[in-house]
This record gives C-alpha cells, structure tokens and sequence, in this order.
C-alpha cells in the first residue's frame, strides 16, 4: 500500500504523454488563399510525410509516436522515445545509460536491457515475446518512463518514477493512461515559397490551415550557405541566421571557442552557442559573431550587407503601419510576434509570470527570427528565449546596436559591448 501511494504521488507530479496514432490533416494555401498543390508535408520527428492534392489538401497518419513531458519541459524537449515494429527508438541529447524492463500484462518483469548511448538516435530491438500487451519502463539519466505497447505495435503513453520488480496491471494501465500529445514539428516545402515549420502537440487533428509566404529567391554566402529571402515592404531580409566562416575577399574569420573566465577578444570572431560541433544545431541557429566581425565590412556576399539601425527602422515602420502589432493596430512596436518563428520559443525561465508561447500566430512577415542566445563576457546564455541580431551602426568605441526579440511584444534595441557574440541577418543592397 506504501509503494502505491508513492506511485500514485509521484504520477501527480511528473505526468508525461505518449502520444499513439497520429492523424493530422489540412489545406496549404498561399496568403491569399489560393491551393498549394504538390506541396511536401512531413512530421519532422514522427516520420508521417504526404503531398498536397489539387485542392491543397494533405493527411499525415501513421503509429510512431514521440512523447512530451506535462511539467518537465527538460525531458520534453531533450528526448524523444516510441515504438515502432519491434523497435523502441530513443533520441538523446547527451550521452546516457537506458534502462529497459519488460512487463507483462500480469506485471511481472519478463526482460532488462541495459545500454549505454551515445547523442543522437538509437534504436534498440526488444525481446520477442509473441502476442499480447506489454509495458516497458525506460530509464534514461533521471527519469523513468513507461510505454504501453501491443504486438501489433500500438503505443499508449504515461510515466512514472519507481516501481518494484512485480507491479499489478491495473497500477501499469493507470500510469499508461493520459490524455494522446506529441511534441513535434509540421514541415511544408515547395519551390517558390518559403519553408513553413510549425509545432504541434495534437496527434488527432483536422482543418489546419498552413499558409506559404512567397520566397523572394535564395543567396549564396563565400562558404555555399544557401539561405531563403524574403520581401518585406521594400526590403529584401535572409530568413536564416548568418553561418559564413569566411570574408567575402576569401579570407577565414577567425574561430573562438570560448571558456567561462577565457580573455575577451577585441578582434574579429565567431563561435557556435556551447562550442556546439552539430551541424543541425548550427544550420538552424547559426554562428554567434562579434561586432568586429561587422565592422571589416566583409562579411556579407556581394549585393548584401549587415543592416544599419536606419534599415532596422525601416522595418520596424513598416510593420506597424501595415497591421503586423499582435493586437493589430497601427501604432506602437509590438511587432515581436510578427518576426519571430513559429517554432522553438520559449518563456524566460526566470520569469515568474511567464506564460508557455502560442506560437500558432507567429511569422506572419516571414522574417523566422529563432532565439539563438548570445555570448556575453564568455558565457553562452538563453538559448531557446532570446534572439540577438547586431547592427552595422556604432554607438562608440566600445559598444554598437543590436536588436533584440523575446521577453516581449516589441523589437527592442539596446547597444552592448563589442565583444558579445550575437546572430546576424543580411539585407540586399
């Protein structure tokens, strides 16, 4: 009776979804409303792809599942685990030992696998045990998961935190059964349009209207970077961070790596948030540069360069007068929404008032800002919560201007020191 009710407690505070079978369906349209057709459609981590008919309209469905924590958005957002045809597949973000013991439907422990992986995806077969219904606790670093699982490879969901060898299975099926939600991302791609990514948590639903922003052509940086435009008022912005090694004269920039308390340099460099070595990571965020980098006025591919504080201005007006504040009116900046992506943003952790983002509304300008963090006094911070974009203007001889998003309704400008590393966009001359 003690072990249940710790069981029981544990549940209450560390509740997780596994999602099941996802059915996701909708119309890609352009802005003005007109079909997409043959439009690519997929689910990034669940796998589910599909093309948009005449009409625009697209069904994902399939059984893989990806879990999302309730309250440990650590867990949610760092792993994702489901199985698939015999297979328990588990995505991790740091090396960890994985823990895996079988039950059957009478609770007793009938298999343990333990392994110890490495970053990345894993996908680890389990033992055959014909048919029936099996639950499988997972362990990986501190937390412990159980997945319900029948042989025909259907997937429930729930969590737990400990539990003896032999459990009964109506204490199994209590911590399996919670309310079906994913944590992934819908991908649409198609020739002449902008990439669309937005993230979903609803494994069963219907009438999404996806809408595709025209691409105003790609650019090409002195390393082969492709990076999609868009058209802004009059201006043509990158709706991607800056991830160029080299000067457009072909020379290298130099690369830092920089350590908590490693001298602050006063000359041109770039690094990737953490040291990070991923190429997904860095093509998503892209480098972090120093204002000195900007200052050679080489960084930016002939036809391109660094936007001064009077283009940023420009944006900024022409956003508001065009309707893009989140509530709509003409005046004020709350143009914050408008910028960024629809995906990856999240409230700052250290404000106690902060509510989790409803990124549906997001990047009606196209522009896809992504909370990249910066580099300040040597120390990475707020990935995931801020986004920070240098400027070509100077403010004296020790700080420039940056622009900044996240935290709040407006595009905000602040100027900081020269050696912070910040994100950069480019604007067409």
């Amino acid at each position: 009776m003690l072990v249940m009710k710790v069981l029981l407690a544990v549940f209450v505070f560390v509740t997780m979804c596994f999602a099941t079978s996802v059915t996701i369906s909708g119309t890609v349209t352009d802005t003005g409303g007109g079909a997409i057709s043959g439009a690519a459609v997929k689910l990034e981590k669940g796998g589910q792809t599909a093309t948009t008919d005449a009409n625009g309209s697209f069904i994902l469905s399939g059984n893989s599942a990806v879990i999302k924590g309730k309250t440990s958005q650590a867990l949610s957002r760092t792993q994702s685990i489901f199985i698939n045809n015999g297979l328990l597949y588990v995505n991790l973000q740091e090396k960890s030992a994985v823990d895996i013991v079988a039950y059957n439907l009478q609770g007793k422990n009938v298999s343990t696998i333990h392994e110890t992986l490495g970053a990345g995806m894993h996908y680890i077969p389990l033992h055959n045990k014909g048919t029936g219904v099996y639950f499988y606790k997972v362990k990986t670093g501190n937390n412990e998961l159980v997945v319900k699982n029948y042989s025909i490879g259907k997937v429930l969901q729930g969590a737990w935190a400990s539990a003896p060898n032999t459990l009964s299975s109506s204490t199994l099926e209590k911590h399996a059964e919670a309310q079906d939600t994913i944590d992934d991302v819908i991908a649409v791609t198609k020739d002449g349009y902008l990439d669309f990514r937005m993230e979903v948590t609803n494994p069963d639903t219907s009438g999404m209207a996806i809408k595709m922003i025209v691409s105003a052509g790609n650019v090409t940086d002195q390393d082969g970077n492709v990076y999609q435009t868009v058209k802004i008022g009059n201006q043509i912005w990158t709706t991607e961070n800056l991830r160029v090694t080299k000067y457009n004269d072909g020379t290298g920039i130099p690369l830092d790596t920089p350590k908590v308390n490693s001298m602050i340099p006063t000359t041109p460099k770039y690094c990737y948030y953490d040291n990070t070595a991923s190429v997904d990571s860095i093509r998503k965020y892209g480098a972090l540069y120093n204002w000195y980098v900007v200052a050679t006025k080489k960084l930016a591919p002939v036809g391109w360069h660094v936007p001064d504080t009077a283009d940023w201005n420009e944006l900024e007006n022409f956003l508001i007068a065009n309707g893009y504040n989140s509530d709509s009116t003409t005046t004020g900046n709350k143009i914050a929404q408008s910028l960024q992506a629809k995906t990856d943003w999240r409230p700052d952790p250290y404000d106690s008032g902060a509510v989790e983002y409803d990124l549906t509304g997001n990047n009606r300008s196209g522009f896809s800002a992504l909370p990249g963090g910066y580099l300040y006094n040597s120390m990475f911070t707020n990935l995931k919560y801020t986004g920070h974009f240098w400027t070509a203007t100077e403010y004296d001889t020790s700080n420039a201007y940056n622009l900044s998003l996240g935290g709040a309704v407006s595009l905000d400008r602040y100027h900081n020191n020269k050696s912070m590393g910040c994100s950069i966009r480019l604007l067409k001359d």
